[in-house]
């Protein structure tokens, strides 16, 4: 019997029809978020290829290291169609949560505060937009 050796991709794998060549831009985010706790980041993303097609537009955000979190959480998402040459505005909003963490001594969600990082793109891998949020 042969065994297949585990590897792991090179890139991230994508099992959906992508549009070719997006181009992320214009990020719009404010630096505080409004007063229920909510962020909405918004992008302008454009299709430069010849053929219609889909993505999503992926949210992260990197916690402040005291926070004790993974690197980068995927917050939010929106899927976003597109035909050769337009562009459309993507608006996603994060949660209050997103900024938090569970604490098991007060049984609830507790902002962390500090600057956290938000990072915008099509994948994990492929985060070209950034900026920091200042949660008090």
């Amino acid at each position: 019997m042969v065994r297949r050796a585990e590897r792991r991709a090179a890139v991230p794998v994508r099992v959906r029809p992508v549009v070719h060549e997006v181009l992320l831009r214009q990020p719009q985010r404010p630096r505080h978020p409004d007063a229920d706790g909510r962020l909405t980041v918004s992008v302008d993303v454009k299709n430069t290829g010849s053929r219609a097609g889909a993505d999503v537009v992926q949210v992260y955000v990197s916690a402040p290291a005291s926070a004790g979190e993974p690197p980068k959480q995927l917050k939010g998402f929106a899927k976003v169609s597109l035909n050769p040459g337009q562009t459309r505005r993507v608006s996603i909003t994060v949660q209050d949560r997103a900024f938090s963490v569970w604490s098991t001594s007060a049984g609830t969600w507790t902002a962390v505060p500090g600057q956290h990082t938000v990072l915008v793109g099509d994948s994990s891998r492929g985060l070209r937009l950034q900026g920091t949020v200042a949660i008090a």
